[in-house]
């Protein structure tokens, strides 16, 4: 009786086993080496599509002709050697009738008297745990590139042990190996500065007490594994779980926005410091420090390019005064390569660099490089130079930067200059008013002075003469011809004064009339011969200004040319008229006739004002020993 119940359950658990290998797809078998028997579980026949009633197990070498040809020779070699006593072997096989198929033999192998005995183990179909592995291993990369993309690391921490599960975006984000324990949430908290770690504790710390929305997000920031400061953005949530309550959440790299809104502010802000100041080298250092700050290098340099073609410091961060000396920007520098190219040079790692050599930076340990070019509009001013002593420190938006500020610095440049200018042509208007108010006043008085000295004087003598003429019978005749010669010089002095304060003469005799009297007055001071011509068609149109700047053009020729010769010449040429005085005097150079205006003699700026405020202008050709030529054009309309 107790041997018919053992052996009902013997089958029983035989049945059960055979039940449990068949649902898990596995199956066993077991191999003496002593009686050479090989034994296959039910299942193990069912696995390789055999029928267990009829089939026999498969000898080493049918089985090994069975297996996969690429894992062939990974089979044989471990059946081809026992295993040492106790140790698992395992690995992964297909079979080739069955290639869609993927198993796992797992098996150990029993010793006796030092030599094995027994191999034993198990055979199981892991298809579908390997499509699931495959699946989860394909999510999970997608996932880490999708991290990697989105500069994103996530976390889930146990709260009251502090244990936490890092994915390997936050990994990468904190430069740590993923192969090692994730840190602890105390650890985590020590790995960042005092204020973030502060931060932390109180958002965490309200989202705990809170009941509904237990959500909490900040933003920190910290020096990453590549020597410069980043910006991270934490989002997360506390929840309940099996253990306890979690803190799981996501943490962000946000630097190169961050990194954006401070360079667009630094620029903005240095853009509104150019417009309230018009100190260039305030300007120059502002930029210099800008540059360091924000790249966060300690080397900078604002270099201006000279007229001479050198490029001279103006402001620098790091340097020594004495390594700031003019140099020249040759085409073997990175600085006359931006200068050439009107493009940033960026040298990310100084050491593995063949095109250009610079043995200062070499000694100040310099690894990467950027220089920028300051622009202009007809030349470039200079360059911006920013060096790290790391290698690859400079990425995209660095080179935008920098050469945005270059583009900031030329504008503000320009605009400087052109105040400057605009500041010199007011000085120089001042001044043409000025003199114009003095000419007018010299003219009241030399035109008074002439008066009295010679017309009135005249007068006064004749009138004199007529008064003892009365008296004098003997004499009457000599003093009446004395008083009449008096009386029309008194007359020819009056006219050529009123002359001189309004044209009468240009509006009874014309403009040509007009010329010849200036001319033949301007001859009579200076002994020189005036030739006029006055071109058909053009008296009539602007004769009132003609005569004038004609008439202060043979004024400044009878004062300085000593010539002996004065051509004034008046034409009506491409709807303008074109009024041409000449003469064969001692002429200037050309530096001088430009540098007369500064020095004070505006007599030919003020005439030049004359004509293009009415939208015409002056040209003046003149060198040493070869005369003068004036030639103002104005519009006829």
């Amino acid at each position: 009786m107790e041997d018919d119940q053992r052996r009902l359950l013997d089958e029983d658990q035989r049945r059960l086993l055979e039940e449990a290998q068949r649902v898990a797809r596995i199956g066993a078998f077991r191999w003496d080496f002593d009686r050479d028997e090989l034994w296959y579980s039910d299942n193990m026949y069912r696995l390789f599509g055999m029928d267990p009633r009829t089939a026999q197990p498969q000898r080493p070498g049918t089985f090994l002709a069975e297996v996969a040809d690429e894992d062939r020779p990974r089979m044989r070699e471990l059946m081809s050697r026992a295993a040492p006593p106790g140790l698992l072997v395992e690995t992964v096989f297909r079979r080739r009738t069955q290639p869609d198929r993927i198993f796992r033999l797992r098996a150990r192998c029993d010793w006796k008297d030092g030599e094995p005995a027994v191999a034993w183990g198990t055979i199981q179909d892991v298809t579908e745990q390997h499509a699931q592995e495959q699946r989860r291993r394909s999510y999970e990369k997608r996932l880490e590139e999708a991290e990697r993309l989105a500069g994103l690391g996530s976390f889930d921490a146990n709260i009251r042990t502090g244990e936490a599960r890092w994915s390997p975006g936050l990994y990468r984000l904190w430069g740590l190996d993923p192969s090692n324990p994730a840190p602890t949430s105390d650890e985590y908290l020590g790995m960042l500065d005092p204020e973030a770690a502060d931060l932390h504790r109180s958002r965490f710390r309200k989202a705990l007490a809170r009941d509904d929305d237990r959500s909490y997000n900040y933003e920190f920031s910290r020096v990453g594994p590549d020597g410069r400061r980043h910006w991270y953005a934490v989002y997360a949530e506390i929840y309940d779980a099996p253990d306890g309550a979690r803190a799981r959440g996501t943490v962000q790299d946000i630097t190169s926005r961050k990194r954006l809104a401070i360079q667009h502010q630094e620029l903005a802000e240095l853009g509104l410091r150019a417009l309230r100041h018009g100190d260039v080298q305030s300007l120059f250092s502002e930029a210099a420090q800008v540059i360091a700050r924000v790249l966060e290098v300690p080397l900078v340099g604002v270099l201006e390019l000279t007229p001479e073609g050198n490029l001279e410091s103006q402001a620098f961060v790091g340097w020594r005064p004495e390594e700031v000396a003019p140099f020249h920007p040759g085409p073997q520098t990175t600085t006359g390569e931006a200068l050439r190219s009107a493009r940033p040079v960026v040298i990310q790692d100084w050491t593995t660099e063949k095109r250009w050599q610079h043995p200062l930076l070499a000694a100040h340990g310099v690894r990467s490089s950027l220089v920028a070019r300051i622009g202009g509009i007809d030349h470039p001013y200079g360059v911006l130079t920013a060096q790290s002593l790391r290698p690859n420190h400079f990425d995209s938006e660095d080179v935008w930067f920098l050469e945005a500020l270059g583009g900031l610095l030329a504008t503000a440049l320009e605009r400087l200059r052109a105040e400057a200018e605009v500041a010199e042509l007011a000085r120089m208007r001042g001044r043409l008013v000025a003199d114009a108010v003095d000419a007018e006043e010299r003219i009241r008085r030399r035109i008074s002075e002439e008066l009295h000295d010679g017309a009135l004087q005249d007068l006064l003598a004749a009138r004199q003469d007529l008064l003892q003429a009365d008296h004098d019978v003997d004499n009457r005749c000599e003093l009446v011809n004395n008083a009449r010669a008096g009386v029309e010089r008194a007359v020819r002095q009056l006219r050529e004064a009123v002359g001189a304060l309004h044209p009468v003469v240009l509006q009874h005799g014309g403009l040509e009339t007009a010329l010849q009297a200036a001319a033949e007055q301007a001859a009579s001071r200076a002994g020189m011969a005036v030739d006029v011509q006055v071109g058909e068609g053009a008296a009539g149109v602007r004769d009132e200004l003609v005569l004038s700047i004609a008439r202060e053009l043979l004024a400044n020729a009878a004062r300085h040319s000593r010539a002996e010769k004065v051509t004034v010449r008046v034409e009506r040429r491409d709807g303008h008229i074109v009024l041409t005085v000449a003469d064969d005097g001692v002429g200037a150079d050309r530096e001088a006739v430009a540098r007369a205006p500064k020095e004070g003699h505006i007599g030919l700026a003020s005439l030049a004002q004359r004509a293009e405020a009415v939208g015409g202008g002056m040209e003046i050709d003149s060198a040493a020993g070869a005369g003068t030529t004036v030639t103002v054009t104005l519009p006829v309309e």
